[in-house]
C-alpha cells in the first residue's frame, strides 16, 4: 500500500490549500446554532446574576455599617448610632457630634437612583423612599447654621458602649418573624424592581445582626408616591440563602 506522503501538499496549487482549510457553509450553520442556543441558556441566568449583584451590594453595606457602628461604640467606649436616609446610611458618632464615614457617595447607591429601596420595618414598615435625601438633609441643617448635624425626625439606631442596640426611633420586630420563611417582615428589609430575591435583616438587643435573602414568587410591591404603611415584601417559600 503506498504511503501518503506530507509534503505533497505543498505541491499543490494555492487554491487548493485554501478549500482544504475552509469551513462549509453548513459548518459555519452549525456553529451559529450551537452559538445561539448557549446565549439562549446562558441569557436569564446572566440576568439573574447581574439583578442579584445589586441585592448582595446593598446587603453588603447594611451589613458593614452596623459593623461599624458596634465595632466604633465598643472600642472606643463611645455610643455610635446609624442613620437612615433615602438614599444610603451613615454612621454617627454620638460623642464627637459627627459622621464617622470616611467616604459617602449616595448618588451611586441604587437606592439614589430608584432602582431599589428599604422598608423599615422597625418603624411601621415606612418606605426609604419617604425618607429626605442625605444632601436634602444637609441643606436644611446648614441653612439654620447648626453647629453640629440635627438628626432629629431621621430613622436611628443606637449601639451602646458594650455593643448592645436600641431602637431610638421605632421598636424591635420580633425575631419570630424573620425565622420564618419567607418572612412575614423584619427590622429592615431589602427590596429591588423586578426582583424577587429579597433581602431581611434582623437586628439583636445584643447587638447581632442577622441577614437572609428569599426568593419569592413575584417581586415586591414598589414604593407609592405617598409614606405608604402596608407591608410590600411577603410572598410564598421558594428558596433561601442565610448569613449570619
Amino acid at each position: 500500500m503506498a504511503s501518503r506522503d506530507p509534503w505533497a501538499r505543498l505541491d499543490a496549487p494555492p487554491w487548493l490549500w485554501a478549500r482544504a482549510a475552509a469551513f462549509t457553509l453548513i459548518e459555519l450553520m452549525v456553529v451559529i446554532a450551537i452559538i445561539l442556543l448557549m446565549v439562549g441558556i446562558m441569557s436569564p441566568s446572566v440576568t439573574e446574576f447581574l439583578k442579584n449583584r445589586k441585592i448582595e451590594f446593598l446587603r453588603r453595606e447594611v451589613v458593614s455599617a452596623f459593623h461599624r457602628a458596634r465595632l466604633k461604640a465598643v472600642n472606643e467606649g463611645s455610643r455610635a448610632s446609624v442613620v437612615f436616609f433615602r438614599d444610603g446610611i451613615r454612621v454617627f458618632d454620638e460623642r464627637r457630634k459627627q459622621f464617622a464615614d470616611e467616604f459617602f457617595e449616595p448618588e451611586s447607591s441604587p437606592l439614589a437612583k430608584g432602582d431599589a429601596w428599604f422598608i423599615l420595618g422597625f418603624l411601621g414598615d415606612k418606605y426609604s423612599t419617604a425618607l429626605p435625601s442625605y444632601y436634602e438633609w444637609e441643606e436644611k441643617w446648614k441653612a439654620i447654621a447648626a453647629q453640629a448635624p440635627i438628626l432629629t425626625g431621621l430613622p436611628k439606631i443606637l449601639f451602646e458602649r458594650d455593643g448592645s442596640l436600641r431602637f431610638e426611633t421605632g421598636s424591635d420586630v420580633s425575631s419570630a418573624f424573620y425565622d420564618e420563611e419567607p418572612p412575614r417582615k423584619a427590622d429592615l428589609v431589602v427590596c429591588q424592581k423586578g426582583n424577587n430575591t429579597v433581602c431581611y435583616v434582623d437586628l439583636r438587643a445584643t447587638g447581632q445582626i442577622r441577614t437572609k435573602l428569599s426568593v419569592l414568587e413575584e417581586p415586591p410591591r414598589e414604593p407609592p408616591a405617598e409614606s405608604p404603611t402596608e407591608t410590600p415584601a411577603r410572598g410564598r417559600k421558594a428558596k433561601t440563602k442565610g448569613s449570619r
